[in-house]
């Protein structure tokens, strides 16, 4: 019995390594569409890197969306671009759209039988081997035939499986939020892109034909330089969220490239200690959009927010109730850990986390409280609450989605973790950018530039969050489109909550 299964493990693994490795050696298929030629490869992968990707090597840019459930990833290349049929696509109609999803169809089903065939000879091939071993350890007959027969049957069984799983579990509406990947530079201009084309092409009803088009036009910008259309006025506002800054201005025009000309959100920590030498420091933080809306976080002084506000950036407190900015409504409050017995403190401080405070917790559920009565005592209901830490953000989410179920839609703006996330408590959504300065000065190496890119309809409704984040010293950079109608929940960047979770009564 021991035997027979070395034996078949010997012919299973030369049949595996033979079809891993005969497409490999042999490469993929190129493919006629009408906007491009484009390779296309199967493979096997970790379930961290399934799904499709897109790569553009003319540009150095590329996407990826976790369509399938299956360990199976398309790549799929564009070799050259026809610029007619982009046009074309771009500034179309639907049937632009159809003859390109009809042509990809076609050349992703030829792309899987060529390389399903070429994983069955790799097999047959691996077979053989397995053949001329089994023979060297002495196994004579009819016996010897099962290996290239065995080593066949087994890859073609283990294609058909996958394919199976890929088919059963696609979801093609998850090429309209992919994961964008590029330089600093590249990906600003690719959001850019991606959110104008998707924004210019809502006439479409089916948002695969939308995403098909998005693509496209981003391929026409790789190669041509060519803006995308303008969407529709008066449909959609961009508004970018920072926060934990931490006096760290090297990482400021990654931040302005995004923030520029736009409503711009500080979520707080601007500062390490909040001290009046720090002061003159985050002068250079005022002007990263326009208009700039800022809360102070527990790193932050009175006397610092008071310098931001002097350089024309709209500071939020407990007093200002609700305000419009940018054709937004707003309120937030200074964080209850911000330094509050004087402008500036007089030395370093101690205690500026909950955790760091003797009875701490229970502090922290009464700073919940305090702002919860807060919110009930304002007159209606923002579009924009700023709050500069992000377990007070969500508990407070979770009191309102609690006392008002069916509410107008809120989305609550977050900081203080230095990790992105995004949560979906009903109708509220809380975003936390992450942080822009890296976690500070000596955060750069350890710690990504991160920020968010919020789309908002005209209703103040939040529609789409780009999650940017930055390796501040290669400039890699990727975007993951959230869409917060129908968010991909995966427990970890984007968390969905079944039911209200309380927080404790102090």
């Amino acid at each position: 019995m021991r035997r027979r299964l070395v034996l078949g493990a010997v012919v299973a693994a030369c049949a595996l390594i033979g079809s891993w490795g005969v497409p490999r050696a042999v490469g993929p298929g190129t493919y006629a569409t009408s906007a491009a030629d484009v390779q296309i490869r199967y493979s096997l992968v970790s379930p961290s890197r399934r799904g499709v990707a897109v790569y553009v090597p003319l540009a150095d840019w590329g996407l990826r969306a976790e369509v399938f459930a299956a360990p199976l990833r398309v790549r799929m290349e564009p070799r050259r671009i026809n610029r007619a049929g982009v046009v074309g696509l771009v500034t179309g109609g639907r049937e632009a759209v159809t003859r390109l999803r009809d042509d990809i169809d076609a050349a992703l089903r030829s792309a899987a039988w060529r390389g399903a065939g070429l994983a069955i000879a790799g097999g047959l091939a691996g077979g053989l081997v397995a053949l001329l071993i089994l023979h060297a350890l002495g196994v004579r007959g009819r016996r010897l035939a099962l290996a290239p027969v065995g080593g066949v049957l087994l890859v073609a069984g283990l294609s058909g499986i996958v394919a199976a799983w890929a088919s059963a579990s696609v979801d093609l509406d998850r090429l309209d939020r992919p994961e964008y990947f590029a330089s600093g530079v590249e990906l600003e201009r690719i959001v850019e892109q991606a959110g104008a084309l998707r924004r210019s092409g809502e006439k479409y009803s089916d948002r695969v034909d939308s995403a098909v088009r998005s693509i496209a036009g981003l391929l026409a910008d790789a190669s041509t330089g060519d803006l995308a259309p303008e969407p529709s006025p008066g449909k959609a506002l961009r508004v970018a969220l920072a926060s934990d800054i931490h006096n760290n201005l090297l990482t400021l025009p990654a931040l302005r490239r995004y923030s520029r000309g736009r409503l711009t959100v500080l979520a707080g920590d601007f500062t390490v200690n909040g001290g009046r030498l720090e002061a003159p420091i985050v002068r250079k933080m005022a002007d990263v959009g326009d208009p700039v809306v800022a809360v102070s976080g527990n790193h932050d002084s009175p006397g610092v927010m008071r310098v931001l506000a002097g350089e024309g950036v709209r500071v939020l407190d407990h007093d200002d109730g609700i305000v419009d900015i940018g054709g937004l409504l707003f309120a937030g409050f200074e964080d209850p850990l911000a330094y509050a017995a004087g402008e500036f403190p007089p030395g370093l401080r101690a205690g500026i986390s909950f955790g760091d405070i003797e009875d701490g917790h229970r502090l922290y559920l009464e700073a919940i409280q305090e702002r919860w009565r807060w919110w009930q005592a304002l007159e209606g209901r923002p579009d924009v609450l700023v709050v500069h830490q992000a377990a007070v953000g969500r508990a407070l989410a979770n009191l309102i989605w609690d006392s008002d179920p069916e509410g107008a839609p809120l989305t609550v703006l977050v900081g203080h973790t230095h990790a992105q996330r995004l949560d979906r408590y009903g109708p509220i959504t809380v975003v936390d950018g992450g942080s822009v300065g890296a976690g500070g000065f000596f955060g750069l190496g350890t710690q990504q530039v991160g920020f968010a890119l919020l789309d908002f309809a005209s209703t103040g409704d939040l529609e789409a969050v780009d999650l940017v984040s930055q390796n501040p010293a290669t400039s890699a950079a990727r975007a993951q489109r959230v869409d917060v109608g129908a968010p991909d929940c995966d427990d970890d960047l984007v968390i969905c909550h079944e039911a209200p979770e309380l927080p404790e009564q102090p």
